[in-house]
């Protein structure tokens, strides 16, 4: 993941949790390197983009 992280979290399963200001939030798994997306930076959260 490139960019730049705003702030990183370990989740309960052992997935990093990663808030990016160009990406969005990501969930990357250490052990396949998988990234999914769990928001985009131009998700609709409540009206606001």
């Amino acid at each position: 993941v490139c960019g730049r992280p705003l702030g990183l979290r370990l989740d309960s399963s052992g997935k990093l949790v990663v808030s990016a200001a160009d990406r969005g939030v990501l969930i990357v798994d250490p052990k396949t390197g998988d990234v999914s997306s769990l928001f985009d930076f131009k998700s609709d959260i409540q009206g606001h983009v």
